[in-house]
């Protein structure tokens, strides 16, 4: 079934809050397919979308990074190994795959549609054991995917991309470089869902 905000989550998204004196640290969490490279259907390889390393650059040295991808684990941790060195492995948050969408048995193999309900990360004791004071919330956490759907539960801490096909028109593609604009104004905000329901990230149309 599709989750749907709660009330407590909508009443959160709308305290806004005054500019910080200076930026926090965000948790981001990010999709692979379609958002950091683009993967064919039973290929081993993968095209990174481009302006890839700048954005992986940035965000090692300026927020949490977290993967969560709705591939199959051992695809996630294949993609991972050629992306990303041992020591970016090492600082990432957790990596999360499709055995953390809570699908039942008999849908884990299957094309279904699939929902990352934040509140998972948000309320898993490890995760919250390893965040900074105070834990993750809504106050301080993002979600990069190119699908709204994905993000029902919470749809004011998604920053939606355009899906990356590696289609010629997204040779020049700058979603990756405009996305890191548009953590560098949000992150001056103690309410990042309340930031991004005022003003949603805008992706480009190629």
């Amino acid at each position: 079934l599709r989750p749907t905000p709660s009330l407590p989550y909508l009443m959160n998204s709308l305290v806004t809050s005054p500019k910080l004196d200076r930026p926090k640290s965000l948790l981001v969490v990010l999709d692979l397919n379609g958002v950091l490279a683009f993967r064919k259907k039973k290929s081993r390889g993968y095209k990174p979308r481009p302006n890839l390393d700048t954005f992986l650059d940035y965000l090692f040295s300026n927020h949490y990074v977290m993967i969560w991808s709705s591939g199959m684990p051992e695809n996630v941790e294949r993609i991972m190994g050629h992306m990303l060195s041992y020591e970016r492995q090492q600082k990432l948050v957790a990596i999360w795959s499709r055995d953390k969408l809570r699908l039942p048995a008999h849908l884990f193999s299957e094309k279904v549609q699939v929902y990352k309900q934040l509140s998972w990360i948000w309320e898993d004791p490890t995760l919250q054991m390893n965040a900074p004071l105070g834990g993750w919330s809504q106050r301080d956490t993002v979600l990069v995917d190119d699908s709204i759907d994905k993000a029902a539960a919470e749809p004011h801490n998604l920053i939606e991309v355009d899906e990356f096909t590696n289609s010629a028109a997204q040779h020049e593609n700058t979603t990756l470089l405009d996305v890191i604009s548009y953590l560098e104004t949000i992150r001056w905000y103690d309410n990042v869902s309340a930031e991004i329901r005022a003003a949603p990230f805008l992706a480009p149309k190629a």
